[in-house]
């Protein structure tokens, strides 16, 4: 049997393998919070109540 790169580094699987579950994660939220500043931002810039347009028309932050 041929061992692979990482046969007799178990520590080094183990480091990958936490990297690559931080970085799925990661990239999980991040693509999140893409998505709720996106949704705010046309909420913002597209309002479903008409009292807010003329806030943002102004250009001014809605509360």
């Amino acid at each position: 049997m041929i061992a692979g790169p990482f046969a007799f580094r178990p520590g080094l699987v183990m480091i990958l393998r936490l990297l690559r579950l931080f970085a799925v994660f990661g990239l999980t939220g991040y693509l999140g919070l893409l998505g709720l500043l996106y949704l705010r931002q046309r909420e913002l810039m597209y309002p479903r109540d008409p009292a807010k347009a003329d806030i943002a028309m102004a250009g001014l932050v809605a509360g």
